[in-house]
Protein backbone atom coordinates (compact mmCIF):
# COMPACT_ATOMS: atom_id res chain seq x y z
CA UNK A 1 0.00 0.00 0.00
CA UNK A 2 1.21 3.53 -0.78
CA UNK A 3 3.12 5.03 2.18
CA UNK A 4 1.24 8.33 1.98
CA UNK A 5 -2.12 6.56 2.14
CA UNK A 6 -0.99 4.49 5.13
CA UNK A 7 0.10 7.68 6.90
CA UNK A 8 -3.27 9.32 6.18
CA UNK A 9 -5.07 6.26 7.51
CA UNK A 10 -3.03 6.25 10.71
CA UNK A 11 -3.77 9.94 11.25
CA UNK A 12 -7.49 9.58 10.48
CA UNK A 13 -9.56 10.10 13.62
CA UNK A 14 -12.73 8.75 11.96
CA UNK A 15 -11.21 5.41 10.94
CA UNK A 16 -13.55 2.45 11.58
CA UNK A 17 -12.85 0.75 14.91
CA UNK A 18 -14.11 -2.50 16.35
CA UNK A 19 -16.96 -2.31 18.86
CA UNK A 20 -15.91 -3.22 22.43
CA UNK A 21 -17.69 -6.58 22.32
CA UNK A 22 -15.91 -7.44 19.07
CA UNK A 23 -12.55 -6.47 20.56
CA UNK A 24 -13.16 -8.76 23.52
CA UNK A 25 -14.18 -11.60 21.20
CA UNK A 26 -11.02 -11.20 19.08
CA UNK A 27 -8.91 -11.24 22.23
CA UNK A 28 -10.71 -14.28 23.61
CA UNK A 29 -10.42 -16.15 20.31
CA UNK A 30 -6.66 -15.73 20.40
CA UNK A 31 -6.28 -17.59 23.69
CA UNK A 32 -5.02 -21.19 23.47
CA UNK A 33 -7.33 -22.37 26.30
CA UNK A 34 -10.54 -20.64 25.29
CA UNK A 35 -13.29 -20.98 27.90
CA UNK A 36 -16.92 -21.17 26.66
CA UNK A 37 -18.08 -19.42 29.83
CA UNK A 38 -15.88 -16.44 28.94
CA UNK A 39 -17.53 -16.15 25.53
CA UNK A 40 -21.00 -16.41 27.09
CA UNK A 41 -20.01 -13.73 29.60
CA UNK A 42 -18.89 -11.39 26.79
CA UNK A 43 -22.07 -11.93 24.79
CA UNK A 44 -24.21 -11.44 27.88
CA UNK A 45 -23.14 -7.78 27.84
CA UNK A 46 -25.04 -7.38 24.59
CA UNK A 47 -28.37 -9.24 24.84
CA UNK A 48 -29.43 -8.16 21.35
CA UNK A 49 -26.26 -9.68 19.91
CA UNK A 50 -26.75 -12.92 21.84
CA UNK A 51 -30.32 -13.12 20.58
CA UNK A 52 -29.14 -12.75 17.00
CA UNK A 53 -26.64 -15.57 17.40
CA UNK A 54 -29.39 -17.85 18.72
CA UNK A 55 -31.72 -16.71 15.94
CA UNK A 56 -29.22 -17.45 13.17
CA UNK A 57 -28.43 -20.81 14.76
CA UNK A 58 -32.10 -21.67 14.28
CA UNK A 59 -32.18 -20.33 10.69
CA UNK A 60 -32.02 -22.46 7.52
CA UNK A 61 -28.40 -21.36 7.26
CA UNK A 62 -27.61 -24.11 9.77
CA UNK A 63 -30.49 -26.48 9.23
CA UNK A 64 -30.63 -27.61 12.86
CA UNK A 65 -33.43 -30.07 13.64
CA UNK A 66 -33.76 -29.18 17.32
CA UNK A 67 -34.33 -25.61 18.40
CA UNK A 68 -31.49 -23.67 20.04
CA UNK A 69 -32.78 -21.73 23.06
CA UNK A 70 -29.64 -20.28 24.67
CA UNK A 71 -25.94 -19.65 24.08
CA UNK A 72 -24.91 -22.87 25.84
CA UNK A 73 -26.94 -24.89 23.35
CA UNK A 74 -25.62 -22.80 20.46
CA UNK A 75 -22.03 -23.56 21.50
CA UNK A 76 -22.79 -27.27 21.89
CA UNK A 77 -24.54 -27.54 18.50
CA UNK A 78 -22.45 -25.13 16.40
CA UNK A 79 -19.12 -25.21 18.17
CA UNK A 80 -17.39 -22.47 20.14
CA UNK A 81 -15.44 -21.13 17.17
CA UNK A 82 -18.60 -20.82 15.07
CA UNK A 83 -20.39 -18.89 17.80
CA UNK A 84 -17.47 -16.49 18.19
CA UNK A 85 -17.26 -15.86 14.44
CA UNK A 86 -21.00 -15.34 14.11
CA UNK A 87 -20.94 -12.94 17.05
CA UNK A 88 -18.09 -11.02 15.46
CA UNK A 89 -20.00 -10.79 12.19
CA UNK A 90 -23.10 -9.32 13.82
CA UNK A 91 -21.14 -7.05 16.16
CA UNK A 92 -18.94 -5.61 13.42
CA UNK A 93 -21.85 -5.03 11.05
CA UNK A 94 -23.93 -3.35 13.72
CA UNK A 95 -21.01 -1.27 15.01
CA UNK A 96 -19.67 -0.05 11.67
CA UNK A 97 -22.83 0.45 9.65
CA UNK A 98 -24.12 4.02 9.85
CA UNK A 99 -27.58 5.15 8.83
CA UNK A 100 -26.00 8.47 7.83
CA UNK A 101 -24.10 6.87 4.96
CA UNK A 102 -26.69 5.95 2.32
CA UNK A 103 -24.00 5.92 -0.38
CA UNK A 104 -22.57 2.78 1.27
CA UNK A 105 -25.83 0.81 1.16
CA UNK A 106 -24.83 -1.10 -1.97
CA UNK A 107 -21.48 -1.92 -0.37
CA UNK A 108 -23.19 -3.45 2.65
CA UNK A 109 -25.60 -5.38 0.42
CA UNK A 110 -22.66 -6.86 -1.49
CA UNK A 111 -20.93 -7.83 1.76
CA UNK A 112 -23.98 -9.56 3.20
CA UNK A 113 -24.82 -11.47 0.01
CA UNK A 114 -21.16 -12.49 -0.32
CA UNK A 115 -21.17 -13.89 3.20
CA UNK A 116 -24.19 -16.11 2.46
CA UNK A 117 -22.55 -17.33 -0.75
CA UNK A 118 -19.17 -18.03 0.85
CA UNK A 119 -20.58 -19.99 3.75
CA UNK A 120 -22.83 -22.05 1.49
CA UNK A 121 -19.96 -22.97 -0.84
CA UNK A 122 -17.82 -23.81 2.17
CA UNK A 123 -20.57 -26.00 3.59
CA UNK A 124 -21.06 -27.90 0.33
CA UNK A 125 -17.31 -28.42 -0.04
CA UNK A 126 -16.91 -29.54 3.58
CA UNK A 127 -14.64 -26.63 4.53
CA UNK A 128 -14.05 -26.92 8.30
CA UNK A 129 -13.98 -23.17 8.94
CA UNK A 130 -17.26 -22.18 7.26
CA UNK A 131 -17.84 -19.31 9.70
CA UNK A 132 -14.40 -17.88 8.92
CA UNK A 133 -15.48 -17.86 5.28
CA UNK A 134 -18.69 -16.11 6.34
CA UNK A 135 -16.74 -13.43 8.23
CA UNK A 136 -14.04 -12.97 5.57
CA UNK A 137 -16.63 -12.50 2.82
CA UNK A 138 -18.55 -10.09 5.03
CA UNK A 139 -15.42 -7.99 5.57
CA UNK A 140 -13.93 -8.18 2.08
CA UNK A 141 -14.97 -4.58 1.30
CA UNK A 142 -14.21 -3.14 4.76
CA UNK A 143 -11.46 -1.04 3.17
CA UNK A 144 -14.19 1.05 1.52
CA UNK A 145 -15.30 2.23 4.96
CA UNK A 146 -11.72 3.18 5.81
CA UNK A 147 -11.21 5.15 2.59
CA UNK A 148 -14.58 6.82 3.04
CA UNK A 149 -13.57 7.88 6.55
CA UNK A 150 -10.11 9.01 5.41
CA UNK A 151 -11.22 11.22 2.51
CA UNK A 152 -14.43 13.24 2.26
CA UNK A 153 -14.07 13.11 -1.52
CA UNK A 154 -14.25 9.32 -1.59
CA UNK A 155 -18.04 9.44 -1.65
CA UNK A 156 -17.81 10.73 -5.23
CA UNK A 157 -16.12 7.46 -6.26
CA UNK A 158 -19.05 5.45 -4.89
CA UNK A 159 -21.56 7.74 -6.59
CA UNK A 160 -19.72 7.68 -9.93
CA UNK A 161 -19.09 3.92 -10.01
CA UNK A 162 -21.72 1.72 -11.59
CA UNK A 163 -20.04 -1.59 -10.71
CA UNK A 164 -17.65 -2.96 -8.11
CA UNK A 165 -14.88 -3.07 -10.71
CA UNK A 166 -15.47 0.64 -11.30
CA UNK A 167 -14.85 1.27 -7.61
CA UNK A 168 -11.53 -0.59 -7.70
CA UNK A 169 -10.43 1.19 -10.87
CA UNK A 170 -11.28 4.66 -9.56
CA UNK A 171 -9.56 3.92 -6.23
CA UNK A 172 -6.35 2.89 -7.99
CA UNK A 173 -6.40 6.01 -10.13
CA UNK A 174 -7.05 8.29 -7.16
CA UNK A 175 -5.00 6.73 -4.36
CA UNK A 176 -2.54 4.36 -6.10
CA UNK A 177 -4.11 1.60 -3.98
CA UNK A 178 -7.56 0.08 -3.51
CA UNK A 179 -9.87 -1.05 -0.73
CA UNK A 180 -8.57 -4.65 -0.80
CA UNK A 181 -5.12 -3.45 0.31
CA UNK A 182 -6.59 -0.96 2.76
CA UNK A 183 -8.89 -3.63 4.21
CA UNK A 184 -5.94 -6.02 4.61
CA UNK A 185 -4.05 -3.31 6.48
CA UNK A 186 -7.07 -2.50 8.69
CA UNK A 187 -7.63 -6.13 9.73
CA UNK A 188 -3.96 -6.41 10.60
CA UNK A 189 -4.40 -3.38 12.90
CA UNK A 190 -7.30 -5.24 14.52
CA UNK A 191 -5.08 -8.33 15.05
CA UNK A 192 -7.21 -10.61 12.90
CA UNK A 193 -5.72 -13.95 11.81
CA UNK A 194 -3.51 -13.91 8.71
CA UNK A 195 -5.94 -16.06 6.73
CA UNK A 196 -8.75 -13.52 7.10
CA UNK A 197 -6.39 -10.62 6.35
CA UNK A 198 -5.19 -12.36 3.17
CA UNK A 199 -8.76 -13.12 2.11
CA UNK A 200 -9.51 -9.40 2.06
CA UNK A 201 -6.27 -8.60 0.19
CA UNK A 202 -6.94 -11.16 -2.56
CA UNK A 203 -10.71 -10.72 -2.81
CA UNK A 204 -10.39 -9.23 -6.31
CA UNK A 205 -7.77 -11.74 -7.53
CA UNK A 206 -8.74 -14.36 -10.11
CA UNK A 207 -5.37 -16.14 -10.06
CA UNK A 208 -4.95 -17.08 -6.42
CA UNK A 209 -2.02 -19.25 -5.37
CA UNK A 210 -1.00 -19.82 -1.78
CA UNK A 211 1.46 -21.93 0.12
CA UNK A 212 -1.21 -24.46 1.08
CA UNK A 213 -4.11 -25.88 -0.90
CA UNK A 214 -6.49 -25.25 2.00
CA UNK A 215 -5.59 -21.56 2.13
CA UNK A 216 -5.88 -21.20 -1.66
CA UNK A 217 -9.33 -22.79 -1.53
CA UNK A 218 -10.40 -20.44 1.28
CA UNK A 219 -9.17 -17.33 -0.55
CA UNK A 220 -10.73 -18.49 -3.82
CA UNK A 221 -14.16 -18.99 -2.26
CA UNK A 222 -14.10 -15.48 -0.78
CA UNK A 223 -13.04 -13.98 -4.13
CA UNK A 224 -15.80 -15.88 -5.95
CA UNK A 225 -18.43 -14.87 -3.39
CA UNK A 226 -18.09 -11.22 -4.36
CA UNK A 227 -18.42 -11.98 -8.07
CA UNK A 228 -21.59 -13.99 -7.42
CA UNK A 229 -22.98 -11.26 -5.16
CA UNK A 230 -22.53 -8.81 -8.05
CA UNK A 231 -25.24 -10.72 -9.95
CA UNK A 232 -27.77 -9.03 -7.64
CA UNK A 233 -26.12 -5.60 -7.81
CA UNK A 234 -24.69 -5.12 -11.31
CA UNK A 235 -26.70 -2.96 -13.78
CA UNK A 236 -26.65 -5.93 -16.18
CA UNK A 237 -27.67 -9.22 -14.55
CA UNK A 238 -26.66 -11.12 -17.67
CA UNK A 239 -23.18 -9.60 -17.82
CA UNK A 240 -22.61 -10.11 -14.09
CA UNK A 241 -23.71 -13.73 -14.43
CA UNK A 242 -21.22 -14.30 -17.24
CA UNK A 243 -18.47 -12.68 -15.15
CA UNK A 244 -19.31 -14.84 -12.13
CA UNK A 245 -19.24 -18.01 -14.25
CA UNK A 246 -15.82 -17.12 -15.66
CA UNK A 247 -14.54 -16.36 -12.14
CA UNK A 248 -15.92 -19.71 -10.96
CA UNK A 249 -13.99 -21.55 -13.68
CA UNK A 250 -10.78 -19.83 -12.61
CA UNK A 251 -11.27 -20.10 -8.84
CA UNK A 252 -13.54 -22.79 -7.38
CA UNK A 253 -14.91 -24.73 -10.37
CA UNK A 254 -18.41 -25.33 -9.06
CA UNK A 255 -20.43 -27.62 -11.29
CA UNK A 256 -23.39 -26.15 -13.14
CA UNK A 257 -25.80 -27.68 -10.63
CA UNK A 258 -23.76 -26.37 -7.69
CA UNK A 259 -23.64 -22.88 -9.20
CA UNK A 260 -27.39 -22.96 -9.80
CA UNK A 261 -27.90 -24.23 -6.25
CA UNK A 262 -26.04 -21.23 -4.86
CA UNK A 263 -28.21 -18.82 -6.87
CA UNK A 264 -31.40 -20.58 -5.77
CA UNK A 265 -30.41 -20.72 -2.11
CA UNK A 266 -29.35 -17.07 -1.88
CA UNK A 267 -32.61 -16.04 -3.54
CA UNK A 268 -34.63 -18.06 -1.05
CA UNK A 269 -32.78 -16.67 1.97
CA UNK A 270 -32.46 -13.05 0.83
CA UNK A 271 -35.36 -11.65 2.84
CA UNK A 272 -34.78 -13.54 6.09
CA UNK A 273 -31.05 -12.90 6.03
CA UNK A 274 -31.58 -9.19 5.47
CA UNK A 275 -33.79 -9.12 8.53
CA UNK A 276 -30.99 -10.61 10.64
CA UNK A 277 -28.75 -7.69 9.73
CA UNK A 278 -31.52 -5.07 9.69
CA UNK A 279 -31.12 -4.28 6.01
CA UNK A 280 -33.54 -4.72 3.13
CA UNK A 281 -31.63 -6.50 0.41
CA UNK A 282 -34.19 -7.11 -2.33
CA UNK A 283 -37.89 -7.80 -2.52
CA UNK A 284 -38.96 -11.34 -3.29
CA UNK A 285 -40.05 -10.27 -6.77
CA UNK A 286 -36.68 -8.62 -7.52
CA UNK A 287 -34.76 -11.60 -6.20
CA UNK A 288 -36.80 -14.02 -8.29
CA UNK A 289 -36.27 -11.94 -11.42
CA UNK A 290 -32.53 -11.96 -10.83
CA UNK A 291 -32.65 -15.70 -10.20
CA UNK A 292 -34.52 -16.32 -13.45
CA UNK A 293 -32.06 -14.28 -15.51
CA UNK A 294 -29.04 -15.94 -13.92
CA UNK A 295 -30.60 -19.36 -14.45
CA UNK A 296 -31.24 -18.54 -18.10
CA UNK A 297 -27.61 -17.57 -18.59
CA UNK A 298 -26.45 -20.76 -16.92
CA UNK A 299 -28.84 -22.88 -19.00
CA UNK A 300 -27.40 -21.69 -22.33
CA UNK A 301 -23.82 -22.00 -21.20
CA UNK A 302 -21.57 -24.48 -22.97
CA UNK A 303 -17.87 -24.82 -23.55
CA UNK A 304 -17.76 -22.92 -26.82
CA UNK A 305 -19.91 -20.13 -25.40
CA UNK A 306 -17.75 -19.94 -22.29
CA UNK A 307 -14.62 -19.34 -24.34
CA UNK A 308 -16.41 -16.55 -26.20
CA UNK A 309 -17.68 -15.08 -22.93
CA UNK A 310 -14.12 -15.04 -21.59
CA UNK A 311 -12.92 -13.12 -24.64
CA UNK A 312 -15.82 -10.70 -24.46
CA UNK A 313 -15.24 -10.19 -20.75
CA UNK A 314 -11.64 -9.21 -21.42
CA UNK A 315 -12.79 -6.71 -24.05
CA UNK A 316 -15.45 -5.31 -21.71
CA UNK A 317 -12.90 -4.90 -18.92
CA UNK A 318 -10.66 -2.89 -21.22
CA UNK A 319 -13.58 -0.87 -22.54
CA UNK A 320 -14.78 -0.04 -19.04
CA UNK A 321 -11.26 0.93 -18.06
CA UNK A 322 -11.06 3.49 -20.86
CA UNK A 323 -14.55 4.91 -21.35
CA UNK A 324 -14.75 6.63 -17.95
CA UNK A 325 -12.38 9.28 -19.24
CA UNK A 326 -14.51 10.39 -22.19
CA UNK A 327 -16.10 13.28 -20.29
CA UNK A 328 -12.90 14.48 -18.65
CA UNK A 329 -11.63 17.17 -21.02
CA UNK A 330 -8.58 17.84 -18.89
CA UNK A 331 -7.09 14.69 -20.38
CA UNK A 332 -7.85 15.79 -23.95
CA UNK A 333 -5.75 17.70 -26.46
CA UNK A 334 -7.70 20.95 -27.02
CA UNK A 335 -7.06 21.08 -30.78
CA UNK A 336 -7.76 17.53 -31.92
CA UNK A 337 -9.94 16.23 -29.10
CA UNK A 338 -7.63 13.23 -28.76
CA UNK A 339 -6.12 12.22 -25.44
CA UNK A 340 -3.02 14.17 -24.49
CA UNK A 341 0.45 12.88 -23.75
CA UNK A 342 0.05 13.10 -19.99
CA UNK A 343 -3.02 10.88 -20.01
CA UNK A 344 -1.40 8.46 -22.45
CA UNK A 345 1.53 7.93 -20.09
CA UNK A 346 -0.93 7.36 -17.21
CA UNK A 347 -3.05 4.81 -19.08
CA UNK A 348 0.04 3.16 -20.56
CA UNK A 349 1.19 2.19 -17.08
CA UNK A 350 -2.23 0.73 -16.25
CA UNK A 351 -2.57 -1.19 -19.51
CA UNK A 352 0.97 -2.52 -19.26
CA UNK A 353 0.23 -3.90 -15.79
CA UNK A 354 -3.04 -5.42 -17.05
CA UNK A 355 -1.24 -7.01 -20.00
CA UNK A 356 1.33 -8.61 -17.72
CA UNK A 357 -1.24 -9.79 -15.18
CA UNK A 358 -3.50 -11.34 -17.83
CA UNK A 359 -0.72 -12.42 -20.20
CA UNK A 360 -2.28 -10.71 -23.19
CA UNK A 361 -0.37 -8.63 -25.77
CA UNK A 362 -0.13 -4.84 -25.77
CA UNK A 363 0.78 -3.10 -29.03
CA UNK A 364 1.82 0.47 -29.82
CA UNK A 365 1.77 2.49 -33.05
CA UNK A 366 3.86 5.68 -33.20
CA UNK A 367 2.96 7.95 -36.16
CA UNK A 368 4.36 11.20 -37.49
CA UNK A 369 2.95 13.31 -40.35
CA UNK A 370 5.68 13.71 -42.98
CA UNK A 371 6.96 17.20 -43.84
CA UNK A 372 4.23 18.81 -41.77
CA UNK A 373 6.33 21.94 -41.24
CA UNK A 374 6.14 22.60 -44.98
CA UNK A 375 2.31 22.68 -44.76
CA UNK A 376 2.42 25.23 -41.94
CA UNK A 377 5.02 27.34 -43.76
CA UNK A 378 3.18 27.29 -47.11
CA UNK A 379 -0.48 27.42 -46.10
CA UNK A 380 -0.35 28.79 -42.53
CA UNK A 381 -1.00 27.29 -39.13
CA UNK A 382 -4.83 27.41 -39.35
CA UNK A 383 -4.68 25.10 -42.38
CA UNK A 384 -2.14 22.89 -40.58
CA UNK A 385 -4.52 22.68 -37.64
CA UNK A 386 -7.34 21.53 -39.93
CA UNK A 387 -5.07 18.79 -41.29
CA UNK A 388 -4.32 17.62 -37.75
CA UNK A 389 -8.01 17.57 -36.84
CA UNK A 390 -8.99 15.70 -40.00
CA UNK A 391 -6.31 13.06 -39.46
CA UNK A 392 -7.39 12.73 -35.80
CA UNK A 393 -11.05 12.21 -36.68
CA UNK A 394 -10.10 9.62 -39.29
CA UNK A 395 -8.00 7.62 -36.82
CA UNK A 396 -10.76 7.65 -34.21
CA UNK A 397 -13.20 6.21 -36.75
CA UNK A 398 -10.83 3.36 -37.57
CA UNK A 399 -10.20 2.27 -33.98
CA UNK A 400 -12.12 0.28 -31.40
CA UNK A 401 -13.53 2.03 -28.38
CA UNK A 402 -11.09 0.09 -26.21
CA UNK A 403 -8.11 1.53 -28.12
CA UNK A 404 -6.43 4.78 -27.04
CA UNK A 405 -5.20 7.34 -29.56
CA UNK A 406 -3.31 10.38 -28.29
CA UNK A 407 -1.61 13.42 -29.73
CA UNK A 408 1.91 12.93 -28.44
CA UNK A 409 3.15 16.34 -29.50
CA UNK A 410 3.08 18.53 -32.61
CA UNK A 411 2.26 16.22 -35.52
CA UNK A 412 3.08 12.99 -33.63
CA UNK A 413 0.38 10.50 -32.62
CA UNK A 414 0.47 7.34 -30.50
CA UNK A 415 -2.11 4.55 -30.68
CA UNK A 416 -2.30 2.08 -27.79
CA UNK A 417 -3.91 -1.27 -28.64
CA UNK A 418 -4.74 -3.51 -25.66
CA UNK A 419 -4.98 -7.25 -26.26
CA UNK A 420 -3.82 -6.88 -29.88
CA UNK A 421 -1.23 -9.11 -31.52
CA UNK A 422 1.64 -7.83 -33.64
CA UNK A 423 0.27 -9.10 -36.98
CA UNK A 424 -3.09 -7.40 -36.36
CA UNK A 425 -1.25 -4.22 -35.35
CA UNK A 426 0.79 -4.23 -38.55
CA UNK A 427 -2.36 -4.56 -40.66
CA UNK A 428 -3.98 -1.69 -38.78
CA UNK A 429 -0.85 0.47 -39.20
CA UNK A 430 -0.86 -0.14 -42.95
CA UNK A 431 -4.58 0.67 -43.21
CA UNK A 432 -4.11 3.90 -41.27
CA UNK A 433 -1.07 4.96 -43.27
CA UNK A 434 -2.80 4.35 -46.60
CA UNK A 435 -6.07 5.90 -45.42
CA UNK A 436 -4.42 9.09 -44.15
CA UNK A 437 -2.62 9.45 -47.47
CA UNK A 438 -6.00 9.44 -49.23
CA UNK A 439 -7.40 12.23 -47.05
CA UNK A 440 -7.78 15.64 -48.66
CA UNK A 441 -7.86 18.97 -46.87
CA UNK A 442 -8.67 22.14 -48.79
CA UNK A 443 -6.59 25.23 -48.03
CA UNK A 444 -7.91 28.79 -47.90
CA UNK A 445 -6.80 29.18 -51.53
CA UNK A 446 -8.61 26.03 -52.68
CA UNK A 447 -5.54 23.79 -52.89
CA UNK A 448 -6.05 20.09 -52.05
CA UNK A 449 -3.55 19.07 -49.37
CA UNK A 450 -2.47 15.48 -48.88
CA UNK A 451 -0.12 14.21 -46.22
CA UNK A 452 1.77 10.95 -45.75
CA UNK A 453 2.89 9.34 -42.49
CA UNK A 454 5.87 7.50 -41.10
CA UNK A 455 5.00 4.74 -38.67
CA UNK A 456 6.79 2.79 -35.94
CA UNK A 457 5.29 -0.36 -34.36
CA UNK A 458 6.23 -2.28 -31.21
CA UNK A 459 4.42 -5.10 -29.40
CA UNK A 460 4.76 -6.37 -25.83
CA UNK A 461 3.83 -10.04 -25.26
CA UNK A 462 4.63 -12.86 -22.86
CA UNK A 463 7.06 -14.29 -25.44
CA UNK A 464 8.67 -10.95 -26.25
CA UNK A 465 8.24 -8.76 -23.16
CA UNK A 466 9.45 -5.23 -22.60
CA UNK A 467 10.78 -4.08 -19.24
CA UNK A 468 8.05 -1.49 -18.87
CA UNK A 469 5.70 0.95 -20.60
CA UNK A 470 8.48 3.47 -21.27
CA UNK A 471 10.58 0.81 -22.99
CA UNK A 472 7.64 -0.07 -25.25
CA UNK A 473 7.18 3.60 -26.25
CA UNK A 474 10.91 3.99 -26.84
CA UNK A 475 10.97 0.96 -29.16
CA UNK A 476 8.08 2.27 -31.28
CA UNK A 477 9.66 5.74 -31.34
CA UNK A 478 12.93 4.25 -32.56
CA UNK A 479 11.08 2.47 -35.37
CA UNK A 480 9.32 5.72 -36.31
CA UNK A 481 12.62 7.52 -36.85
CA UNK A 482 13.98 4.57 -38.76
CA UNK A 483 10.97 4.89 -41.11
CA UNK A 484 11.58 8.64 -41.51
CA UNK A 485 15.30 8.19 -42.15
CA UNK A 486 14.54 5.49 -44.73
CA UNK A 487 12.51 7.85 -46.93
CA UNK A 488 9.21 8.47 -45.07
CA UNK A 489 5.74 7.10 -45.90
CA UNK A 490 6.95 3.78 -44.44
CA UNK A 491 6.22 1.38 -41.58
CA UNK A 492 8.95 -0.11 -39.48
CA UNK A 493 8.28 -2.84 -36.89
CA UNK A 494 10.48 -3.49 -33.88
CA UNK A 495 12.07 -6.92 -34.08
CA UNK A 496 13.77 -8.67 -31.19
CA UNK A 497 17.50 -9.28 -31.75
CA UNK A 498 18.17 -12.93 -32.48
CA UNK A 499 19.91 -14.70 -29.57
CA UNK A 500 23.60 -15.39 -30.05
Amino acid sequence: MDDQIELRLKQCTKLPSLPSVALQLVEAAGKPDLDPDEVISILAKDPALAAKVIRVANSPLYGQLSKTQNLNQAIIKLGLHSVITLSLSFSITHGLRSEGQPHLLQVWKRSLISSIVARLIGQRHNIPNKEDLFLAALLQDIGILALDAMDDGYQQIILEAKTHQDILRLERQTYKTDHTEVGHWLLQQWNFPDLLCNAIQFSDDLAITHETEEASQFLSIVALSGRIADIWLHPSIRQASFTAMIANQKLVKLTDSEFQGVIDYVTSQMESFGQLFNIQLFSSKQAEQIQETASEVLAIRNLTLLREIRKEREKVDILEEQNRYLEDQVKRDPLTGLYNRRYLEHIMAIEFSEAEANEWPLSLIFMDLDNFKDINDRYGHPTGDEVLKKVSRYMERQLRRSDVVARYGGEEFVILLPNTRQDDTERLALRLKDGIKQLSCISEHGDAIHVSTSVGVACHSSKHPFAGANALIAAADKMLYEAKNSGRDLIRVYQRPEPL
